[in-house]
């Protein structure tokens, strides 16, 4: 019932896949935190203290593992080149790029494309949050 209350982001589903990933030891961590909603966003570190500031860094909205990934206009414009360039269609979501682990060997480029595209966001996001940097616009979130 715990596990059931607590996720409130990314369902905890393929998580066991992201070992098998050819990604780098340091990113596959990154996904298994992130398919266990463990990342430290800010929505998870109000559940141990008081947060006065909830919202996303980007756009203002109320901020979850979720929006930060895949409903912010930052992840939004990421995915929709990712789209075009991989010519992937489908609901971008956490369930939906964990889906193509299932199939590594056949989503073996797809999946490294995908998870370093995650990893980019994360990175930007800890940039913004901790070093000040200004997202300008993709070329900066590529980096």
């Amino acid at each position: 019932m715990y596990a059931v209350i607590n996720d409130h982001g990314v369902k905890p589903v393929f998580a066991h896949k992201v070992w098998k990933l050819r990604i780098s030891p340091r990113v596959q961590i990154f996904l298994w935190l992130l398919s266990k909603n463990k990342l430290l966003t800010r929505d998870n570190l109000s559940k141990r203290r008081h947060v006065e500031d909830k919202t996303c860094i980007f756009c203002a909205e109320p901020k979850s593992i979720t929006h930060l990934f895949f409903g912010c206009c930052v992840a939004k414009v990421l995915w929709n080149c990712l789209a075009e360039c991989l010519d992937l269609n489908g609901d971008w979501s956490y369930e939906f790029v964990a889906s193509l682990w299932i199939a590594n060997k056949k989503h073996l480029l797809t999946n490294v494309v995908l998870a370093a595209a995650l990893w980019c966001l994360w990175n930007l996001r800890n940039k913004i949050c901790f070093q000040g940097d200004v997202w300008i616009g993709l070329k900066e979130l590529l980096l």
